[in-house]
């Protein structure tokens, strides 16, 4: 069964700080989780089991052979079989 976070969401790109070029912050200032999970690029879609655990990430784009609604359940379905 797959769950659907009941926070919305908003799609924003990252930008660098001009003062501090190694740091990245969203406008407004980022979430802890852009350092937490090692955002680099946007969109990235991290997907966790009910229990919390990472069990599949989508960065940028799915493969060029799918929908992003593919590899969302090729993910659900490895997790389940796997």
């Amino acid at each position: 069964m797959l769950s659907v976070s009941p926070t919305p969401l908003r799609a924003r790109g990252l930008k660098k700080d001009p003062l501090n070029p190694g740091e990245k912050w969203r406008i407004s200032p980022s979430p802890s989780e852009v350092k937490e999970f090692e955002v680099e690029r946007t969109p990235h879609i991290v997907i966790f089991h009910i229990g919390g655990r990472e069990i599949g990430k989508i960065i940028e784009n799915p493969p060029s052979n799918k929908t992003i609604e593919e590899e969302i359940l090729q993910i659900a379905k490895q997790r389940k079989s796997g």
